[in-house]
């Protein structure tokens, strides 16, 4: 709740107020998205990409999806290396299979039948009602929801290439900078951009909607999880197709640090100098701390003022 009013109050003040100074300030935390994104990208890839093959799996995957440049390429990048990962799963390799409980399975079962519903229902409502923003917003920020695999910054090249249309990358990736010096979720961001998504204005309705169809796929799936995933996550199969989901991820973060991070916020050779500074500080001290975060962000806005 607070990143989610903090990110709506971003909103509006982005949309009332102008000069370069607010220029100059979005550019700092652009820098800011830079520096701890690439500090994400490294920290997954220590603990994920623990063998040489998983390493080159993850290289391989962000080629790809910097090449294809589509939005839904990360999403199946992530599938297709599970699929191959479940494939060839050694059964020796993992514990043996645990035994569902079906009382547990039953109700897991009718949440990812709930949380999958509104993927057939929500574009079937855009086509009734071509013209309602409302039903865009939530068609838009629900599939990137339910098809994205991993936290906050994963989700972002799809939010992006959802929101191109209606908002500058400018605009796009200093809400994102915002976001990473506040508390709370990185799906809060939705606020932003939901409340942005609009050529109107700003829109409060557009931004819960945003928020709310972000989120609930997620919290949904997490609670079949919570049920089911205990009766399963021991069979071979599956624990295979499970480690490499890291790999994958780690792929799709580098592939979205290059496109759109880096290519809209690093404009000179000062940008790069202090991006670089912010994440060599924060390899130090293991870590984005807040007021790293804010020197970056003031850094960034200076050099861009002078």
């Amino acid at each position: 709740l607070p990143a989610a009013v903090l990110m709506l109050s971003a909103a509006f003040a982005v949309q009332s107020l102008q000069g370069p100074a607010i220029e100059a300030a979005a550019q700092g935390f652009r820098l800011v998205a830079v520096a701890v994104v690439a500090y994400a990208v490294i920290a997954l890839a220590r603990q994920h990409c623990v063998s040489f093959g998983r390493g080159v799996a993850a290289a391989s995957l962000c080629a790809v999806i910097i090449a294809a440049n589509q939005p839904l390429t990360g999403p199946a990048a992530i599938l297709a290396l599970m699929t191959w990962g479940a494939l060839r799963g050694r059964r020796d390799a993992v514990a043996p299979p645990i035994r569902a409980e079906p009382g547990r399975l039953v109700p897991s079962l009718a949440l990812v039948a709930a949380a999958a519903t509104p993927l057939l229902l929500l574009p079937l409502a855009q086509a009734a009602f071509p013209s309602s923003a409302l039903a865009e917003t939530a068609r838009e920020f629900y599939a990137a929801g339910a098809l994205i695999f991993g936290g906050g910054q994963v989700v972002m090249p799809l939010l992006q290439a959802q929101t191109a249309d209606v908002m500058p990358g400018s605009t796009f990736m200093a809400g994102y900078g915002a976001m990473l010096a506040l508390p709370g979720p990185r799906f809060a961001f939705a606020a932003y951009l939901g409340a942005l998504s609009t050529s109107d204005g700003v829109s409060l309705a557009l931004g819960l909607v945003a928020l709310a169809c972000l989120f609930a796929p997620g919290l949904m799936l997490m609670a079949a999880a919570d049920l089911g995933w205990r009766g399963v996550q021991g069979h071979p199969r599956i624990a295979a197709a499970a480690a490499m989901a890291g790999p994958a991820v780690v792929g799709v973060l580098a592939a979205a640090w290059w496109n759109p991070i880096a290519s809209a916020s690093l404009r000179t050779p000062t940008d790069l100098a202090i991006a670089a500074a912010g994440l060599a500080l924060m390899l130090l001290l293991k870590g984005p701390r807040l007021t790293l975060i804010l020197a970056v962000a003031a850094t960034g806005a200076l050099a861009a003022t002078l």
